[in-house]
């Protein structure tokens, strides 16, 4: 019986080789296919893991849209598993005449290094690193102008120029106008596409820069990245590692959620006692009683 399967097998190919080549090619396509696929996620996941590596990328990034104060910074130093941390400054700008949004850095010196793929980083308070993907619309030795609308629109229209200069600045940079110098790819950025929400322009951030801490003018860090012990080593990608980040999110929560309230009521406290301070001067002027009398 085994014989004569054998025989018909080979005539049954020899009449149709054609068909039988056909489908041994597709079989070994769909061998190379499968092999293709299985070895491709592994490959890619330990690029990006060398990339993370490399960069030190943060294993978590505290963002505070009022900054954060020296009581904020004794917090972190209370956590006994950070194993290293870098406060840095961050604002959201527009390129100038666009509705385009750059979200400008201070440069890390430690945590999440960007990766230089064109030019150099920036060195002097003028100069800026732009987004990789920025190459071809701007070139090195170029110049960008940056707005920061959020700082624009806090201006009063009928303050007297006395009362202006007697404020404080509210920009964040200290000037709008910087050198290109070079062009960076970032760990914090891995999806071209999405890079996160704005509140200015378009409400989707485009792009992100990185310029000298120098460049900042501001009282207190935006950010502070973070490194813990046990993260240490691990892969980016295992169901450990994040579980161990979601814990120490939740101990960071547990510390920061009731900093945060006492943030807001300082700072509601000290725009109660600006307006207060209002009132009585506008009391003072001379005829406020009057108007106030013939208003009544």
């Amino acid at each position: 019986m085994a014989k004569t399967l054998r025989k018909d097998t080979r005539h049954t190919i020899a009449k149709t080789w054609p068909r039988f080549v056909s489908i041994a090619c597709l079989m070994v396509l769909a061998v190379f296919a499968l092999v293709g696929l299985k070895v491709t996620g592994p490959n890619m996941r330990d690029t990006a893991a060398s990339f993370f590596d490399q960069s030190q990328l943060t294993d978590v990034t505290v963002i505070s849209t009022w900054g954060l104060d020296d009581t904020d910074q004794s917090l972190f130093d209370s956590v006994s598993d950070i194993r290293d941390v870098e406060y840095g400054y961050a604002v959201d700008t527009l390129i100038a005449g666009t509705d385009t949004s750059v979200r400008v850095f201070s440069l890390p010196e430690r945590i999440s290094l960007p990766e230089v793929t064109s030019g150099s980083l920036p060195v002097s308070t003028d100069e800026i690193a732009l987004d990789f993907r920025l190459e071809g619309t701007y070139e090195i030795g170029d110049t960008i102008v940056l707005d920061e609308p959020n700082a624009d629109e806090a201006e009063d229209e009928n303050e007297t120029e006395d009362e202006a200069e007697d404020e404080e600045p509210s920009e964040v940079l200290t000037h709008d106008t910087f050198r290109v110098v070079g062009f960076v790819k970032s760990a914090e950025f891995i999806d071209r596409e999405q890079l996160g929400q704005t509140m200015i322009g378009t409400g989707q951030l485009n792009y992100f820069a990185f310029v000298t801490a120098d460049a900042f003018d501001s009282d207190v860090y935006m950010s502070a990245r973070l490194l813990f012990e046990d993260t240490e080593g691990a892969e980016p990608y295992d169901s450990a590692y994040l579980a161990l980040l979601d814990q120490h999110k939740a101990t960071l929560e547990d510390l920061l959620v009731p900093q945060a309230q006492a943030r807001l009521a300082v700072i509601v406290s000290d725009a109660q006692a600006e307006i207060d301070d209002g009132r009585t001067e506008n009391c003072r002027r001379p005829g406020a009683v009057g108007r106030r009398a013939r208003g009544t």
